[in-house]
């Protein structure tokens, strides 16, 4: 109950609260008349993004992450707010061991100080905040983007990040990831996106490196989420099981060094994605891949029934039967069967105790059935 009453105080206080007068997360949809969003985070640029993980034994974890946006013309706030914002998720009562020190290392090395135009980027994003919501409580967690940092400096996105992890005391962990994505071809390139850290002591703490891959075909993508098959651990090769399984739900039995083939190719979002944890108690990486089916399946209700799919296979047959129903009823702005959007990634992680499955949704704040 007491986490349940943190979880209402949060929402109305930190979001609801905060988009008229505190943190804002910008301006109401039918406020954008006369220019777009500018937010990274959707491809509608709504500034908000949820995510469902269903574990083994059926425990929900609900998470969210959001970019602060202006009130008044709906770009991201100036860089000297964020900490602060970081640092209100403590004054909520959601987590009594708030800690700052790895965000702030974060801050210091990855952001560039003021919001100017990049020269080469579809967004000018470089911070988003989020929070796990469990049956255990509520951590905040803090996503950086080095992409303007490194247009201003002429210091390359990798280098920018190794940096970091060096004074986050990772770059053992982190050379791994690092030795290895310099050795690819440009054709399957990998680029550090975000780093996202918690906001928890560093002793139980974890940075996330995301990065993007011009890889699109299961062979290529495959290699880099073993780091070449350096990383063959019991929870990685299940992992991996679990991965091919899902792609084949989701894009059809083609082969394994057939590329696919985006709806817009010229679009960032477009690239799959896989992130490497890193902690100071595990001296491997712990990989994790990004399936953008928003810019690879052709509706929303064909990515649903692929995971109903999944699930009924796995045999969780209660979220099988319900899955494309509940989200229906969640998302109810549309169709499910109009176009994509709403399913943003599927997920799927190497864990401690074997793979783990994440769904990520955007509400399409901006969707022209909402405005």
């Amino acid at each position: 109950m007491d986490i349940a009453r943190a979880l209402l105080s949060f929402l109305a206080c930190f979001l609801l609260i905060g988009i008229r007068g505190g943190p804002s997360y910008g301006l109401y949809p039918k406020e954008f008349t006369q220019s777009p969003p500018k937010s990274y985070m959707g491809d509608d640029c709504s500034p908000i993004e949820f995510s469902w993980v269903i574990t083994k034994d059926h425990q929900d974890t609900i998470r969210f992450t959001v970019e602060p946006l202006s009130c008044t013309d709906g770009s991201p706030t100036k860089s000297t707010s964020w900490m602060a914002t970081l640092n209100s998720l403590a004054c909520h009562g959601l987590n009594d061991q708030n800690d700052l020190t790895w965000p702030q290392i974060c801050f210091n090395t990855l952001v560039a100080s003021g919001n100017g135009t990049p020269i080469s980027s579809q967004h000018v994003s470089q911070f988003s905040i989020g929070a796990d919501f469990t049956r255990a409580g509520i951590v905040g967690k803090a996503y950086f983007l080095p992409h303007i940092r490194s247009q201003y400096t002429g210091v390359s996105p990798t280098e920018i990040v190794s940096e970091c992890m060096r004074q986050l005391n990772l770059h053992s962990q982190w050379g791994k990831v690092s030795s290895y994505i310099a050795t690819l071809p440009d054709d399957r390139c990998a680029t550090p996106e975000i780093v996202a850290v918690d906001c928890v002591h560093r002793s139980k703490n974890r940075a996330k490196i995301y990065l993007r891959t011009r890889s699109r075909n299961l062979r290529d993508l495959k290699a880099l989420f073993t780091l070449g098959g350096a990383l063959d651990s019991p929870s990685v090769r299940e992992s991996m099981e679990c991965f091919e399984h899902l792609w084949s739900l989701l894009f059809g039995n083609i082969a394994a060094t057939t590329d696919l083939v985006p709806t817009n190719p010229a679009h960032y979002a477009s690239g799959f994605v896989v992130y490497f944890e890193l902690s100071l108690n595990h001296p491997d990486p712990a990989p994790k891949i990004y399936l953008p089916v928003r810019h690879y399946c052709s509706n929303d209700e064909t990515i649903g029934n692929a995971l109903a799919k999944y699930y009924k296979d796995i045999g969780n047959e209660e979220i099988s039967k319900k899955y494309v129903k509940c989200i229906q009823e969640i998302f109810c702005h549309r169709p499910l069967s109009l176009r994509t959007g709403i399913h943003t990634y599927v997920g799927c992680a190497a864990r401690k105790n074997g793979a783990q499955v994440s769904i990520y949704y955007s509400p399409e704040v901006f969707a022209p059935e909402r405005i």
